[in-house]
């Protein structure tokens, strides 16, 4: 995911959470990511300098990772 930053980004070095946190943006991220609204996240993340190789990552993990708060829950 490094290599996607832009050159000279103030977020080069920070986690994707950093740097929606230091944009303020992560209530903007957490509300798109609830719904799974793809479109929207990856106009959040680009705002963050994430390129679309990177927002496919984020977005999976969003989707799939047992990890996640916006997986939805199988019944």
């Amino acid at each position: 995911m490094e290599n996607e930053n832009k050159p000279n980004s103030p977020y080069s070095a920070m986690t994707v959470n950093e740097r929606l946190f230091e944009a303020g943006l992560m209530e903007e991220f957490d509300k798109a990511a609830f719904v799974h609204d793809e479109a929207k996240i990856r106009e959040v993340l680009a705002k963050v300098d994430l390129g679309p190789e990177a927002a496919d990552k984020v977005i999976e993990w969003v989707k799939n990772s047992p990890h996640s708060m916006y997986r939805k829950k199988k019944a």
